[in-house]
C-alpha cells in the first residue's frame, strides 16, 4: 500500500539528524480505504470486546491495571515470537 492515504510527493530529508526518504504516493484506492476502515472497525470492535469482558469484574485499582498491563505484555512477546517464525521461513 502507498504511504500516503492521499497522493503526495515523495520527499528527501537525508540532511537531518534521522535521515528519511519516501517515493511519491499515488495514494489509496477505493478499495484500499474501503479494506482500512473494515480492519479498523475490527480492531475497535474486538478492542471493545477485551475491555468489557466479564473476566476483568474479578480485578480492581492496581490488580486491573496489572492484570490488563499483563495481557498487553503477552500480546506483544506473542507477536515478536510470531514475527520471528515468520522471518526464519523466509
Amino acid at each position: 500500500m502507498p504511504w500516503s492515504v492521499e497522493p503526495l510527493e515523495g520527499f528527501d530529508d537525508s540532511q537531518i539528524w534521522r535521515p528519511r526518504s519516501r517515493p511519491d504516493s499515488p495514494g489509496y484506492t477505493p478499495e484500499q480505504i474501503e479494506r482500512v476502515n473494515t480492519l479498523r472497525a475490527t480492531e475497535l470492535d474486538r478492542a471493545a470486546a477485551v475491555a468489557q469482558d466479564r473476566f476483568w469484574e474479578r480485578f480492581s485499582g492496581a490488580e486491573l491495571v496489572a492484570a490488563q498491563m499483563e495481557l498487553k505484555q503477552q500480546a506483544a512477546k506473542s507477536a515478536r515470537q510470531a514475527s520471528d517464525c515468520d522471518a526464519d521461513l523466509q
